[in-house]
Parts: structure tokens; sequence; C-alpha cells
């Protein structure tokens, strides 16, 4: 039986908007909430299709195809953009820069500090996107539950809403259904703020990052040391004519001019070029210590 809820904690994870591969590594409580928000966009999903679906039904007069086909795309858009909504929430992991000319590191905690009204103005647009959202999606659900067989879908949604009995509890409905799209908010919010799910998920990508430029700057010079090794096998079998004929005119001038050849094809290892203090993030520029008061300095600076 526990592990039959595990599995199904699992699946409704995956649902969520955030990694599942960093969900299973937190506590059971934080597992239970990114479930919880998995559930309700499952919920938010059939709600779509069924209020597109109720719509497009009266719309195109019982085309059940045509009111099911619209129905899962409206859902699928209604449902990828609420998950991205739920993503913005989440705070900044990986290290930013600033966009002014002067560059400077700005860290996560600072970043959440800066334009704390801004982000409470953005916060409160999501929302009544949201609300907006859940309005216009739960009235075909209205119409369903009240009404039957209505003929203009406008005029029966405005006349539930403020000319009928059953009024109250559709408006009831309605605020139930802005509670169904606002309660993973709250819970993502509450998982922003009160666990360390997200020290973890920045602790994991940090390393993934790092990990993979590493990689990448091997490959680099892996790359750049077997084109060598072949422009210099192509150099040396242009050469070994001419070398072998020198060889055998003059023998001195050959040994001496072989170990030039050989000296310059010395395959040096070519590491990538960092142009910034803290690669593979690019959020500072290196600052340049070195003391060059001479060309010759310079030139020493240069091909170091």
């Amino acid at each position: 039986m526990n592990q039959a809820i595990h599995r199904l904690r699992r699946f409704l994870c995956t649902f969520s908007g955030e990694d599942d591969y960093i969900i299973r590594r937190c506590e059971t409580r934080i597992q239970v909430s990114f479930a919880l928000i998995g559930l309700f966009v499952i919920i938010i999903f059939i709600g779509c299709w069924k209020s597109a679906d109720l719509f497009m039904d009266n719309l195109f007069e019982n085309s059940k195809w045509m009111s099911a086909f619209v129905g899962i795309i409206w859902a699928l858009l209604v449902t990828n953009l609420y998950l991205l909504l739920l993503y913005t929430i989440s705070p900044a992991i990986l290290p930013v820069s600033s966009k002014k000319r002067k560059k400077r590191i700005i860290s996560v905690t600072e970043i959440e500090k800066k334009n704390e009204t801004g982000f409470i103005v953005s916060f409160s647009l999501r929302i009544f996107l949201l609300i907006l959202l859940a309005i216009i999606i739960v009235q075909p659900i209205n119409v369903l539950l009240f009404l039957s067989n209505p003929r203009n879908y406008a005029e029966a949604i405005r006349q539930l809403l403020y000319n009928s009995n059953e009024s109250s509890v559709a408006w009831f409905v309605t605020a139930a259904a802005c509670f169904v799209f606002l309660l993973p908010v709250y819970w993502k919010y509450s998982i922003r703020k009160n666990t360390s799910f997200y020290k973890m998920k920045k602790i994991i990508e940090n390393r993934f990052v790092q990990e993979n430029y590493l990689n990448f700057k091997e490959e680099y010079a892996a790359i750049f040391k077997i084109k060598f090794e072949e422009y210099n096998t192509k150099t040396w079998n242009n050469l070994m004519p001419l070398l072998n004929k020198l060889q055998k005119a003059n023998p001195e001038k050959y040994a001496l001019i072989l170990e030039e050849i050989k000296s310059e094809m010395e395959v040096e290892p070519v590491l990538k070029y960092e142009y910034w203090a803290d690669p593979p993030f690019r959020t500072q520029l290196k600052e340049l210590n070195t003391n060059i008061s001479s060309e010759k300095d310079f030139l020493k600076h240069i091909y170091s």
C-alpha cells in the first residue's frame, strides 16, 4: 500500500512544473506539497477541457469531435500557461549579472531583496490573470449545472450570475474555481519561503553547470589536440621527401632542421581562454592587476 502511494505521489509530482529528480531527494512533506500541486494541475486541465468542450459543443451544435479536439487544445494551452506562471514564482537559482554598464556580481539574496515593490506588482498581476482565467473557464460549467440547452451562452451566463435564483450558488462555484487556481500558487510560494527545496536545487543545478562546463573544456582541448596532430602528420608527409634530399646533401644541416621542426610541431595543450572571473556564469569581468610598465611586459602579458 505504501509503495502504491509512493508511486502515485511521484506520478503527481511530474505535473508540478518542477524537476522530479530534485523533488525525489527532498523530505516527504515537500514531496506531498508538490504532489498536491500536480493533482490540482490535473484538475485544472480536466476543468479547462470540459469547459471548452461544452462551449464548442453549443457553438457548433453538437459536433462532438470538434468540441473534444478544441477542448483538448484549449486545456493544454491554459495548463501550460498555468505551469509557466507557477514556475515564475521560483526564486533565482544561478548567479546573474547586472545589466548596467558596470558589471558586478548580484547574489541570489540581493536579487530577492531588490525591487520588492516591483515583485509585488508583478505577482499581483499574475494572480489577477489566474483569477480571470478561472472566472472565464468555470462559466460553461455553471451553465451545465444550472441551465439546460441554452441558445446563447453569453446571455445565459449573464442571467445566471445576475438575474436568477441560482446566482449565489453560481458565484460560489466561481469562487471555488478561483480557489482551485490559486491554491497551488500558495503552496508553491510556501515551498519557496519555508523549505530547503530551492537550496538543494541551487546546489544540484550549480554542480550540473560546473560539471558540464568542465567536460566542455576537456572536449575543447581534445578537439584542438586532434586537429594539431592531423596537421602535423600532413606536414610531415609533405616535408619528408625534401628532408630526405637534404639528408643526402648535407647531413649536419638536416639534423639541425629536423630538431627545429620537431620542436615546432610539439603539441601543446590549448586551454579555453577565460574572459570572465567566474566561468561559466559570466557575471564578473577579470580585473587586470598586472603592472605593465614597458613594451616587453606588455608582450609577456599577452603571450603568457
